[in-house]
């Protein structure tokens, strides 16, 4: 039963990242086809750009206004009356002629595919299982990659047959086929993936969201509202550059260096192909900067650098350099559009509304996307692509400025208490998620777990140390309790403390073969991550030899750094466990 509620709701992940995926056909197709569209109709860059920015404004614009709806929503038929308005729009463009209707066709299109994201991220927010949370986070983050990957696939294949409208015939019917499937499976995905959820203990996490809202001082909420600001306008940044440069790679490489429209917009495949690992990048990047302003501007800095590579190589004609610069900075980009559009409303739930900031950031990335579409083809028209260039990089500049107001506001707002149980709360509920997999039961800030009939093993977080004016750190204290060997052995509690074990030691002792303990200043998802990877890697397999008394006399000595805390076990404890398994019944 368990195996098969955790297929459904992985199931229902994919469900909603094919629906998300295959949206991209629906909404890219004329701008890997711009290239072309500019030859047929006979029209400027500028006059081409009009319409990819007709759609991102709608498109920005529906991403706030959908954040703000969508919990009002029908989500399974809102989703199929996007897909179904989408396909319909990309059909009457494949028959058309007139290139004066596309902008006006393509402003509604943006605007009906504007309902998917947030309304997606609210059924993936209200159905998936806590387990599950991270899983989809990731996924979804991968969406923009997979479907710039497809789009610009099949366009590269039609570019050979000079007959782009094929994209708008497939992205109709590709569109309509998805809509009916989610049709078909939205009840039983969604049925399956809730029962997984109503198995575990939503209790925990509901009050610790109702604690951070209630507890957050000024200072850090001003920090907060700060930090969104300023997100927001790097969101416009990013996609600037990110959909800028998918955007206008072929013309660039057809202009710049002569290559034919397929070889050109084949070669801009690099660009999603690599960007599927962003999100494994960003996560990677914001466990070392924590900060969401400054891991963006660190990012940025590697664009400026990268994108000046690139007027390099086109002054100096070396296509190699050219696209290594495109494909570096576009990668880039990419990460930051999953940091923002994705982690960020994932690992901030607790403080901000997940569902609304999804859309309102993933709105000012479309807004960067419209300005990308029309103002970079203008400009390119009258001063050429090494402008365009320049301009990126000003935008960089720009950031970095922020990012200084940031860190001042910072020094001023962010030196206020911590709230250290609350944060140590937060924590513990994240680690017990993985404990209690491994039969640890919860019993406040201590984790038990039974074997051997008697033998108690112990996970304890230790917040601070009043008694020495030590606080703001998180210690993970270790042991494991042989009765036999206490100091009161017939002591009967309901669970022990690490102080009542004989084996003690601490986390970061037994690791980092020092005193380190956890800063609370820092991201508790992340501390809680790191500390599920120490249990899981290093301290389980311990447990595990050390369960029960024959192995501990066995294999104590191997694990000598195990026992290392005061009143650790000594050679007479081991005679008095030797002597109790004598008098043990022999099964």
């Amino acid at each position: 039963m368990h195996r098969k509620n955790k297929s459904q709701a992985v199931f229902l992940i994919f469900l909603v990242w094919l629906v998300y995926t295959i949206s991209y056909l629906g909404k890219l197709n004329y701008s890997a086809n711009i290239t072309q569209i500019i030859e047929f109709y006979d029209i400027t860059k500028a006059q081409a750009g009009v319409v990819p920015a007709f759609f991102f404004f709608s498109y920005g614009i529906g991403q706030v206004v959908n954040g703000l709806f969508c919990k009002k929503y029908n989500i399974k038929w809102m989703v199929f009356i996007s897909l179904f308005i989408s396909a319909s729009i990309n059909l009457v463009i494949a028959v058309s002629s007139d290139f004066s209707i596309m902008k006006w066709l393509w402003l509604i299109n943006g605007f009906a595919l504007s309902i998917l994201w947030p309304t997606l991220v609210r059924l993936l927010a209200e159905v998936l299982p806590q387990k599950k949370l991270a899983t989809s986070s990731v996924v979804m983050g991968a969406t923009v990659a997979s479907g710039t990957l497809l789009v610009y696939g099949l366009s590269s294949i039609f570019a050979m047959f000079n007959t782009f409208k094929l994209s708008f015939y497939a992205a109709g019917f590709s569109v309509i086929l998805v809509a009916i499937l989610w049709l078909f499976f939205y009840n039983k995905a969604v049925k399956n993936a809730k029962k997984e959820k109503d198995q575990e203990e939503p209790e925990m996490q509901t009050k610790q969201e109702v604690v951070d809202q209630q507890h957050q001082e000024v200072g850090q909420r001003k920090l907060l509202l700060t930090s969104i600001y300023i997100l927001c306008f790097y969101a416009i940044g990013v996609n600037l550059i990110k959909d800028g440069l998918t955007t206008w790679v072929p013309s660039i490489l057809k202009e710049e260096f002569f290559m034919s429209d397929s070889l050109s917009i084949l070669l801009t495949l690099f660009l999603p192909v690599l960007a599927v690992f962003g999100n494994t990048y960003a996560l990677r990047m914001h466990k070392k900067i924590p900060d969401y302003v400054t891991h963006c501007v660190v990012a940025f800095a590697m664009i400026a650098v990268l994108v000046g590579v690139i007027i390099g190589s086109l002054t100096l004609e070396l296509v190699s350099f050219m696209l290594v610069g495109l494909v570096a900075a576009n990668f880039l980009a990419s990460s930051l559009n999953s940091l923002l559009t994705s982690f960020f409303p994932l690992f901030m739930r607790g403080k901000v509304n997940s569902g609304l900031f999804a859309g309102v950031i993933n709105g000012f990335c479309y807004l960067g996307s419209a300005i990308s579409s029309y103002g970079l083809g203008a400009i390119a028209d009258h001063f050429g692509w090494t402008s365009v260039f320049w301009v990126l990089i000003g935008f960089c500049f720009v950031t970095f400025l922020l990012w200084g107001g940031y860190i001042y506001l910072k020094g001023r707002f962010g030196k206020t208490k911590l709230d250290t149980t609350k944060i140590v709360d937060e924590i513990e509920n994240i680690v017990f998620q993985w404990a209690k997999q491994h039969n640890f039961k919860k019993y406040g800030r201590t984790f038990n777990r039974v074997v051997d009939q008697d033998i108690t093993q112990v996970i304890h977080f230790q917040n601070g140390c009043p008694e020495k004016g030590v606080s703001g750190v998180l210690w993970i204290n270790l042991g494991i309790r042989v009765p036999e060997c206490a100091d009161f052995p017939n002591e009967q509690k309901k669970y022990y403390k690490e102080y009542d074990c004989n084996i003690r030691c601490r986390l970061d002792e037994y690791i980092e073969k020092k005193d380190n303990p956890y800063d609370l200043r820092e991201n508790p998802q992340n501390i809680a991550n790191d500390i599920i990877k120490k249990l899981d890697d290093m301290i389980l397999p311990v447990f595990d030899v050390l369960s029960s008394r024959q192995s501990i006399i066995e294999n104590l000595k191997k694990y000598s750094e195990f026992n290392s805390f005061r009143n650790h076990l000594a050679d007479e404890d081991i005679e008095l466990i030797m002597k109790h398994l004598k008098k043990r019944p022999k099964v």
